[in-house]
C-alpha cells in the first residue's frame, strides 16, 4: 500500500484517516533544514510516497530493480533511513538517488540521498 501527498496541509487534512500524523515528518523536516520539505507546506520540493513495506523488506525488494548501487543505513534526526545514490528500477527510467525514512507505522520515499545529513543531525547508525 502506498500514498502519495502532494503537501503537509493534505497530510494534515488526510493524513489522520491514514494513520499518519504530521509530528514525524515535522521533526524530519527541521532536522534536515526544510532542505527536502517546504516550511510553507505547500510545495515538498518532492513527492513524498508513504509506504508500508519495512526498511528490510524494501531493501530485499530492490534485488529486482534493474540498478541499484546499493543500500546505505544511517539514522536521521533518531529516524532510521536507507538511502541509495544511484537506483534505476527498470530499464529505460531515469537513475536517480532514493531515501526511505522510517516514521514508525509509515516509510516515507523521497527522491534524495538524505545520508548527507547523518553528520548535520548527529551521527550514523
Amino acid at each position: 500500500m502506498s500514498i502519495t501527498y502532494e503537501s503537509l496541509s493534505d497530510i494534515a487534512a488526510h493524513g489522520a484517516r491514514d494513520g499518519l500524523y504530521l509530528e514525524p515528518i515535522l521533526r524530519f523536516a527541521e532536522a534536515t533544514g526544510w532542505d527536502l520539505i517546504d516550511e510553507d507546506g505547500e510545495n515538498m520540493g518532492y513527492e513524498i510516497v508513504l509506504v508500508r513495506d519495512t526498511l528490510e523488506g524494501f531493501e530485499e525488494g530492490s534485488r529486482y530493480f534493474n540498478e541499484c548501487a546499493g543500500f546505505k543505513k544511517a539514522t536521521v534526526a533518531g529516524f532510521p533511513v536507507l538511502t541509495c545514490q544511484r537506483l534505476q528500477v527498470k530499464k529505460g527510467d531515469t537513475r536517480t538517488a532514493l531515501s526511505v525514512v522510517d516514521l514508525g507505522e509509515w516509510r516515507m520515499s523521497i527522491d534524495d540521498d538524505v545520508s548527507i545529513y547523518v553528520p548535520r543531525v548527529g551521527g550514523a547508525a
